[in-house]
């Protein structure tokens, strides 16, 4: 083996290891948000079918630059409808950068149909402070939108640091690490003759 095919060997596993250090998984805040909201108005005039909802969402997000990445769980229910993480959604950076979605997805994250089991809560997420803006619901009972900016009570808690999965390798990353491998081998066996 001649000196020349040696470093392009070499350099070759170097890159192999450093592509795969890069692959280092980010970490995400785990963020809870406990609400009750009351004093609903209407759209048309009906009756709120309920003018007390309380709820708790928890989700993933990132704090610097005010991202919700993804929820992973909800305690909320409307009337009869109790929401599941399949029916609800996100927008992040609603507006603005700060203003934030969190909705049924029925009808799009931030809209309402009329006659459905829907909700949309916006608010405002800068760094450490979150602040409540409104909450609107329809509901299947009563045809109509109610809506509410009177948070009885609200209360934000970052709960920790979750690292995010290990990435599974794909097969291009394992070749390229395994002929980066083979020629540590071959480098070290050259020198060792």
């Amino acid at each position: 083996m001649d000196f020349c095919k040696g470093k392009t060997i070499v350099v070759l596993g170097l890159v192999a290891f450093f592509l795969l250090l890069s692959g280092v998984p980010a970490c995400a805040l785990s963020l809870e948000i406990d609400f009750t909201v009351t004093n609903f108005k209407s759209s048309n005039l009906n009756l709120s079918p309920v003018d007390l909802v309380k709820g708790t969402i928890v989700f993933k997000g990132n704090q610097g630059q005010n991202l919700i990445n993804s929820l992973t769980l909800i305690n909320l229910t409307i009337g009869e409808h109790t929401y599941s993480l399949d029916e609800i959604g996100f927008l992040s950076h609603y507006t603005t950068e700060t203003r934030q979605i969190i909705g049924g997805v029925e009808n799009g994250v931030n809209g309402l149909g009329s006659g459905s089991d829907d909700f949309f809560f916006d608010f405002g997420w800068d760094k450490n402070i979150v602040t409540p803006i409104h909450f609107q619901y329809s509901s299947r009972l009563v045809n109509g939108f109610w809506y509410s900016g009177t948070f009885s009570s609200f209360s934000f808690t970052p709960l920790k640091s979750i690292p995010d999965p290990a990435p599974i390798p794909e097969p291009a990353s394992l070749i390229l690490f395994g002929s980066g491998l083979m020629a540590l081998w071959g480098f070290g066996k050259k020198f060792a003759e």
